[in-house]
């Protein structure tokens, strides 16, 4: 069960009221319009390069700077979501967590 928290961010990952649905197979919509997606970046294995992944969409890419990062994913989900319905699934909850290790 989620939290009081956890539900309110959920519902801010949602689709935008007002947008246009089009007809699609199940577990998929086709959106006319903007979409709020979330956009989760961190350094890659060099530390050279960004790495900047959407979980709607699966979509990955990468970026010297936050910026070209985040301007590089918004091309690629535009591309992906071109060729492909948005997911119905929510938007991400990020969180963290601790673990004990050696």
């Amino acid at each position: 069960m989620l939290g009081r928290n956890q539900r309110e961010a959920a519902a801010r990952c949602v689709p935008q009221a007002g947008l246009a649905l089009l007809a699609r197979p199940v577990g998929a919509i086709k959106l006319v319009g903007m979409k709020t997606m979330t956009a989760i970046i961190y350094p890659g294995e060099t530390g050279r390069w960004l790495v900047a992944f959407n979980p709607e969409t699966g979509t990955t890419t990468q970026g010297r700077t936050v910026e070209q990062a985040l301007r590089n994913l918004k091309e690629a989900v535009e591309l992906y979501l071109e060729e492909q319905p948005v997911p119905t699934r929510r938007g991400a909850i990020l969180t963290t967590f601790e673990v004990e290790h050696a």
